[in-house]
């Protein structure tokens, strides 16, 4: 592997993981998606609903001691992803799953999911990125997008999402 593309792989991870994620760099109209993706860019939810307008779920859960009911209307995240087209190798066989996706909230907030998560639940239960809740958009604090992973798990103020390719990186370690 090419020494310089070792060193940056490995200074973007590191200032993925140190750059807090409420700096003048997150900003709360749009979502960034960046990094080892050939069509990196930023989404504001009419983006999102005019481009995956087929893709569109309304969902029911539950939440709190009180089980109160909860509609939210998103997309399947791995859609969004997919869009963003990942840099892959054509070897080893599925490459697109060994990548590592970062998600960060404007407060500084980030989670780690691999690539294979997201894909996994994609038809039954995907983790979908909400922009609407009871018919009404998410609160201002939560914008521009929530990240439901299943009825007891969010992410809120998703700003950047950042796609890491796990297998690049892992060489680039030895």
């Amino acid at each position: 592997m090419d020494m310089r593309l070792s060193v940056r792989l490995i200074v973007c991870c590191i200032l993925a993981a140190l750059l807090p994620a409420g700096s003048a760099f997150a900003q709360r109209d749009s979502l960034e998606i960046r990094g080892d993706v050939q069509k990196p860019r930023s989404w504001s939810v009419d983006d999102v609903k005019k481009q995956f307008a087929g893709e569109i779920r309304t969902t029911k859960s539950t939440f709190g001691p009180e089980k109160q009911e909860r509609v939210s209307t998103g997309i399947p995240l791995i859609s969004l992803l997919r869009a963003s087209e990942l840099k892959t190798a054509e070897t080893p066989k599925h490459y697109d799953l060994s990548f590592i996706v970062i998600i960060e909230a404007y407060d500084g907030y980030r989670a780690w999911f691999s690539f294979t998560e997201l894909a996994v639940g994609e038809k039954e239960n995907p983790v979908l990125l909400i922009w609407e809740e009871n018919g009404k958009p998410i609160p201002d604090n939560e914008t521009p997008f929530r990240l439901r992973v299943d009825s007891s798990r969010s992410i809120f103020g998703i700003t950047r999402i950042t796609l890491v390719d796990g297998i690049k990186l892992a060489d680039s370690l030895k």
